[in-house]
């Protein structure tokens, strides 16, 4: 917001300077547009997720599944894709908690008026590897480690 705010005064000098002041609605328009477009494709959800799980797997900073799981249907792909990883009780508890479907994406109505391209690209990776991790893990008792 604050990014589209300083660009729409930028045009503004802009479009005072030059001799004619046509045009301003229209550029200002486009600029909030491309903005919406880059951070759209920046996907800020799947970024953070990854800085989260590298930081766990370094030893930087403890893994709170908690939130990320609430990042959305953006992060679940990273999410699976980084949870090989994972060791012990971390991988244990993203993988049952991500097979429950506890995550803030499934949320949404199962009907044309919550189909989103995140959330098909979300569910799509979590079917791919469904096997692979309820073999590991069958049960809700089967994530129990000794201290």
């Amino acid at each position: 917001m604050l990014l589209w705010l300083a660009s729409v005064l930028a045009w503004f000098a802009i479009t005072l300077w030059r001799p004619h002041t046509r045009g301003f609605l229209f550029g200002s328009t486009s600029l909030g547009a491309a903005l919406l477009l880059l951070c759209v494709a920046a996907n800020p959800a799947a970024r953070v997720a990854a800085v989260n799980l590298d930081r766990h797997i370094h030893g930087a900073a403890p893994l709170d599944s908690n939130y990320l799981l609430r990042l959305g249907s953006d992060a679940v792909p990273t999410i699976l894709s980084r949870l090989a990883d994972l060791e012990g009780p971390a991988h244990c508890e993203l993988s049952l908690r991500l097979l429950a479907g506890s995550g803030a994406w499934r949320q949404a109505p199962h009907n044309w008026r919550g189909f989103s391209y995140s959330r098909w690209r979300a569910q799509r990776a979590l079917t791919e590897q469904r096997a692979t991790l309820e073999a590991l893990y069958p049960s809700l008792d089967s994530c129990r480690f000794p201290p």
